[in-house]
């Protein structure tokens, strides 16, 4: 999928729009909405650079996103979401893994390079790890202080 579409956004804002509080332990941290608005227009200027994104729905309703930039030799995922009452049902895991694919597709080569960061310990790492995912080092974000 090229763009995401209003659904996706929607959950992406709930799921990420989730307070400090709200968010504690499960792995998500509250971003601004300036955020949400930029993942919609997430399209690279670089020719070899492309944005990929993935949705899972069920009974009709978007459940989870996943995003993913591809470069000529890595790719890296830079969002998946689950809408907060579908968590902890295996969506995000579906996200992940079709995000995955969409990754690979890309690439002509096997085993490609696909990175991702995440809370450490958090349910959400360990989501990633049972996908195969390793954790390779770990560290602060900037927060501009």
């Amino acid at each position: 999928m090229a763009r995401p579409d209003n659904d996706m956004l929607m959950v992406f804002e709930a799921a990420y729009g989730t307070s400090e509080e709200e968010g504690e332990g499960i792995g998500y941290s509250g971003l601004p909405f300036a955020y949400v608005r930029s993942y919609a227009q997430q399209e690279p200027k670089h020719p070899l650079i492309h944005a990929v994104h993935s949705k899972v729905t069920v009974d009709g309703r978007c459940v989870a996103v996943g995003s993913a930039l591809v470069g000529p030799d890595v790719g890296a995922i830079y969002s998946v979401g689950t809408a907060p009452d579908s968590r902890r049902k295996g969506y995000g895991s579906l996200a992940t893994k079709a995000i995955v694919r969409e990754v690979n597709a890309r690439f002509t080569h096997d085993n490609p390079t696909i990175l991702l960061q995440t809370e450490a310990d958090s349910p959400v790492e360990e989501m990633y790890s049972s996908l195969g995912f390793e954790r390779v080092t770990c560290g602060k974000l900037y927060s501009g202080e």
